[in-house]
């Protein structure tokens, strides 16, 4: 397969992981606003918290380079991946995709033979009505399936390839690339129309929401009746037809893309009768207030919140659970203080930061944690987590 060159716009998780992956056999050029990114990038350095990337990085021959200049980026490029954030927008009730919408015209205009990917989550429609503004059938739609934290490995090991598109030919000699820069060989690839492949990104991710809010409503009840939750759980998912995964309670789900993509989900079934997926974004806002109305009824003066970050391996905590937790927990008159690494600032929602990770832990009466980790063991007994199975 000979080298081609890619340029991918958007240097997070996903846009990131991907330039590693495809810059082993490819020339990758990564369009990115953000100097320190840049710059990092540049000296081979990592810009996530990945241990995958921290290896990949020390021992593999990378022909990647970060810059700001949106016109050398964009001149020669084969493919064109855009990987930018599209926020859910609560007055529009639809993803913001106004900086997608600026790339993809300015790729257009830039190099209008390149063949445009986009990875960024869209509603359903936005590539059918895109592609006929624009007059062409360049346009692709492969939504990612990655997790925060295992990013590279997903991307290399893929579970699947969803490539929505109106020209299947355009697409050889993508999937070939892919084939060769990937280590799994086994996956199964999906050439779809665009909003069949919108549409399985959307309900992908409602799904593992869903999941969430299942695991979470079950140890919410087997809280409340003082049942051995662990064994609930290990006794359901000993069926094969459930499975052994994505099963450990939690305080929420939060994050990048669960939230946003149910209510956008919501948002797309318009006036086509639904519950469930209503269901689950209602099932959220429930656990976050019982779990709440539990840790005010221990009656505690002054608690600790370790870490805001979703997961271990995570430098996120966009809609968090336990920020939610944060806003009952103030309004009930507990003084709170937060242990997080991510924030340099004093203050988060009106709470103090404290740096100390062992003053954090003798100056406060319960120390609450999503997911339990081994900096809090020396005081277990005083931290409150449904981390059950200590695993993300």
């Amino acid at each position: 397969m000979n080298s081609q060159n890619i340029t991918i716009v958007g240097a997070g998780y996903v846009g990131y992981s991907l330039a590693l992956m495809l810059s082993l056999d490819n020339k990758v050029t990564l369009l990115e606003i953000d100097d320190q990114k840049i710059s990092l990038i540049n000296k081979n350095k990592k810009i996530l918290e990945d241990d995958y990337i921290s290896e990949f990085l020390k021992d593999k021959k990378l022909n990647i380079k970060a810059t700001n200049n949106a016109k050398e980026a964009f001149a020669f490029a084969r493919y064109i991946i855009i990987a930018v954030p599209t926020s859910y927008d609560k007055n529009k009730q639809s993803f913001d995709t106004s900086i997608l919408d600026s790339v993809i015209n300015r790729a257009i205009a830039e190099n209008s033979d390149a063949i445009i990917i986009i990875k960024s989550t869209v509603s359903i429609g936005y590539c059918q009505e895109i592609s006929q503004f624009f007059d062409t059938d360049k346009i692709v739609y492969s939504p990612e399936f990655l997790r925060e934290g295992s990013a590279l490995r997903d991307n290399l090991y893929p579970s699947r390839l969803v490539l929505g598109t109106k020209n299947k030919k355009l697409l050889e000699d993508y999937i070939d690339i892919i084939n060769s820069a990937t280590l799994s060989r086994n996956f199964p690839i999906l050439l779809t129309g665009y909003n069949e492949a919108e549409s399985i990104k959307l309900f992908s991710n409602a799904y593992l929401a869903n999941r969430v809010s299942f695991f979470n409503e079950l140890d919410s009840f087997c809280m409340s009746k003082n049942m051995n939750v662990k064994d609930v759980i290990n006794g359901i998912c000993f069926d094969k037809r459930i499975g052994d995964f994505y099963n450990n309670p939690s305080f929420g789900y939060g994050g990048y893309c669960l939230p946003k993509d149910t209510k956008q989900l919501v948002s797309d079934f318009r006036n086509i009768p639904q519950k469930i997926f209503s269901a689950i974004i209602d099932s959220n806002i429930t656990r976050a207030e019982f779990i709440s109305e539990d840790i005010i009824n221990k009656g505690i003066k002054r608690c600790g919140i370790y870490r805001l970050v979703m997961k271990k391996n995570s430098d996120n905590f966009r809609d968090s659970a336990i920020i939610r937790i944060i806003d009952c927990l103030k309004n009930s008159g507990i003084r709170i203080s937060i242990f997080e690494p991510m924030i340099d600032k004093k203050e988060f929602c009106g709470c103090s930061i404290e740096t100390d990770i062992d003053k954090f832990k003798n100056d406060n009466n319960i120390i609450i944690a999503n997911r339990i980790s081994s900096e809090i063991k020396d005081v277990e007994a005083k931290v409150y987590t449904r981390d059950v199975f200590n695993v993300d």
